[in-house]
């Protein structure tokens, strides 16, 4: 069960829609595999919270002095590939491991799969593994 769970956190990730329910440092929220550490040469990260904060409100665009402010210019140009809702929608909960953002449990295997490669764990089971998928 802690494996299926820790699983799941992994694959999930908030698209952002007003930027009122995600949080700067703690949530994921930028597509894999990039993710955020607060700034150490910054230090009242407090300032901005949410993700909404990063948002000009009247422009419903992201707000370029702030990113720069508080990120390096590689991070700052993939925060502004994610698009903002330009009314109010929500953000929501997305399984990052297909193109539409609903789980399916053969894209919860693949970032298993993956996830074990990356922990160095077992490649030859993962290609058998991989192959025994196939045959279901």
């Amino acid at each position: 069960m802690q494996a299926s769970l820790k699983l799941l956190r992994a694959g999930l990730s908030w698209r952002i829609g007003n930027g009122l329910q995600v949080k700067i440092w703690e949530d994921k929220w930028l597509p894999r595999p990039h993710f955020l550490v607060p700034p150490s040469h910054l230090n009242d990260t407090a300032a901005v919270t949410w993700v909404s904060d990063l948002i000009n409100p009247v422009l419903r665009c992201w707000d370029e002095s702030l990113l720069t402010k508080w990120f390096p210019q590689s991070m700052v140009d993939i925060i502004k590939e994610i698009s903002i809702s330009l009314g109010q929608r929500g953000d929501r909960m997305i399984w990052e491991g297909t193109n539409n953002g609903i789980f399916t449990v053969k894209s919860a295997y693949n970032l298993h799969r993956e996830l074990l490669a990356n922990e160095g764990g077992g490649s030859s089971m993962v290609q058998t593994q991989s192959d025994s998928w196939k045959v279901m």
